[in-house]
């Protein structure tokens, strides 16, 4: 894809939970046999937060981080996701949109997995490079957590 404009970064950030320390998981008989020696000193644990929360937290930080965007200038939000986002049949990057840069923006949930960063990225220049806006919002978030993982045991 090519761009008459020039396209940049205005900022990035990340909202990581707390860490469990691998001892405690083993003392709690979370942690099988198996993968007790595997190196690891602790696993970050999001109980009870839903990836769209905690792409919000990361957004929210973004975007305080930006130099020269305010967030009612934010004219899209990108949505990304692997897994469950907390509800059936619900659209995470509206709630993402408006919990970040207000319900002014529109906010669209991609699918893309492993390709969804390079995606988005392509997806917001294009939206940017046609002048609909000048600034998107890119996010991602999801909680790998039992049932449908046993982050200890994988």
């Amino acid at each position: 894809m090519r761009f008459d404009n020039d396209l940049y970064i205005a900022s990035t950030a990340s909202w990581l939970p707390d860490l469990v320390p691998m001892d405690e998981a083993i003392a709690a008989g979370l942690v099988d046999k198996e993968h007790q020696n595997l190196g690891y000193e602790s696993i970050a644990v999001a109980d009870g937060v839903a990836g769209p929360e905690m792409a919000v937290r990361a957004g929210r930080l973004a975007l305080e981080r930006a130099v020269g965007i305010e967030r009612d200038e934010v004219g899209l939000v990108l949505h990304s996701s692997c897994g469950f986002q907390g509800h059936e049949m619900w659209p995470a990057a509206a709630y993402v949109a408006g919990e970040t840069v207000g319900r002014s923006a529109p906010g669209f949930d991609l699918q893309q997995r492993c390709n969804a960063g390079l995606g988005s990225l392509c997806l917001a220049a294009g939206y940017i490079n046609a002048g609909f806006t000048s600034a998107v919002l890119l996010t991602t978030g999801d909680n790998f957590a039992p049932p449908w993982v046993d982050r200890w045991n994988v």
